[in-house]
């Protein structure tokens, strides 16, 4: 690690465990430190390892590729299990066909049959694997419960529940013809005054004809997803935002960046992990280590932040100093998390999988930097207005990867996927091995809460 100093001149640089940013201090007993001394002698010996001999997928998953994603059908808590695992420690750049292909039967099975937040878990799990376009969950439960009544009585076989998509399958979006254009303009203008008159009823309705009649006109899916966040119905909302992602032009990307700042989701994008993961949606804290030392990159983080549509909800000090920056993301804020890397534009940027399940906030970011005593701090993010065109390309293309995301799973899975990742690999040995110890003398140890 740099050098690092607080405003009171104290360095602390010990990487950030699963709630930040205080740990408690105690003393690690020699019975210990002494096979911890060993370690660290072998790992300074060992060779420098490649990204794919760290992968840490047989270490965790061992037992996954035999059960959850083998070919006899393991229990729905064992899928998701392996999933969690998967999303945390797999490298899909190391997987082969055949394991892909189980792979993504299971997580399809958690999909439709598991519960809702198993169902994020594994949407956002198969797109990384290139599935964008999933069935409808309410359409999958409504053909099996139909199926049952059908079979206990053949006068419930025509039975029609009220309010159900049109759409059996997967998300199917043709390009509108002319014609069909016209005509779901017309009725979306129409939808969006139901919807200002407070008539949602109405608005539901003559939007998802908008949507049955012209599948692949963005705006009507836009609003139909509006029309079912404001009762809260989070699954159809979520079905739209994910037909736009399948619509894939310009004009349906630049709709999920406007929905992250549209009120009229307020009331379900901080509790939707599938608006998140739609929109690039997240619920931002950020934390400044660095006290006065840190003002000036903190301030242009939020602004910059705010300029792309992340809304920075809370920003505070850390109890302790850092010599770089952290970013801790849930799964479903994992490519916002690697376009935000980009603004911090920091080459030592280290990032944590939030791995625990209270936690409010999808990312938390705590800004560090080695500040050599005597100098001013480097001034890494630059001033909204200075940096336009920084700001614009990062902006282009997190539009192209809410417009593509399968074509940026690979990239963001290498640059931030990879757990408690160092972006700067040349410290060598001596710092994997000070991490490795750092890790061996954090287990057991009970973790404060965030930015206490």
């Amino acid at each position: 690690m740099g050098e690092c100093a607080s405003a009171a001149g104290r360095c602390s640089c010990q990487e950030p465990g699963a709630t930040l940013f205080a740990y408690p201090h105690t003393e690690v007993s020699l019975n210990i430190a002494r096979p911890l001394a060993a370690l660290v002698a072998v790992l300074l010996l060992a060779p420098p390892q490649t990204a794919h001999a760290q992968d840490m997928w047989p270490a965790h998953g061992w037992d996954c590729t035999d059960t959850a994603f083998g070919e006899a059908e393991a229990s729905l808590d064992v899928v998701a299990r392996c999933v969690r695992l998967w999303e945390a420690y797999r490298d899909i750049a190391l997987t082969s066909p055949d394991e892909r292909r189980r792979a993504i039967k299971a997580m399809e099975r958690l999909y439709l049959e598991g519960t809702d937040r198993d169902a994020h878990l594994a949407r956002h799990a198969l797109n990384r694997l290139g599935v964008a376009n999933l069935p409808s969950r309410k359409d999958a439960m409504l053909r099996a419960e139909h199926k049952r009544r059908s079979a206990a009585t053949s006068a419930s076989a025509g039975e029609v529940v009220e309010g159900a998509p049109a759409s059996t399958g997967r998300c199917a979006v043709p390009a509108p013809s002319r014609s069909e254009k016209v005509a779901a303009k017309r009725s979306v203008t129409a939808g969006k005054r139901a919807l200002k008159r407070k008539k949602n009823r109405n608005a539901i309705g003559i939007l998802q004809a908008a949507v049955d009649s012209a599948p692949g006109y963005a705006p009507a899916r836009y609003y139909a997803a509006v029309a079912y966040a404001l009762p809260g119905d989070e699954a159809r909302m979520a079905e739209h935002l994910e037909c736009l992602i399948a619509i894939g032009t310009p004009e349906s990307a630049s709709l999920l960046r406007r929905a992250r700042e549209d009120r009229q989701f307020k009331g379900i994008r901080d509790n939707s992990p599938g608006f998140k993961h739609a929109t690039g949606y997240a619920r931002i804290k950020l934390g400044n280590s660095l006290g006065e030392y840190g003002e000036d990159n903190i301030d242009n983080i939020e602004d910059s932040l705010e300029r792309l549509g992340w809304a920075v909800e809370e920003v505070t000090e850390t109890p302790r100093a850092y010599g770089e920056p952290h970013i801790w993301y849930k799964p479903e804020a994992k490519r916002s998390a690697y376009f935000i890397m980009k603004v911090l534009g920091h080459p030592r940027t280290q990032t944590h999988l939030i791995d625990w399940s209270d936690e409010s906030f999808d990312l938390i970011i705590a800004w560090g930097d080695g500040v050599k005593k005597g100098r001013e701090p480097r001034l890494y993010v630059r001033d909204p207005d200075d940096s336009r065109s920084h700001l614009d390309d990062i902006e282009r293309a997190e539009k192209e990867a809410l417009r593509k995301p399968e074509a940026f799973a690979s990239e963001v899975d290498k640059v931030v996927g990879t757990p408690e990742r160092a972006v700067d690999r040349v410290e060598g040995n001596i710092n994997r091995a000070g991490r490795t110890v750092d890790r061996l003398q954090k287990t057991g140890e009970k973790l404060d809460r965030m930015f206490k």
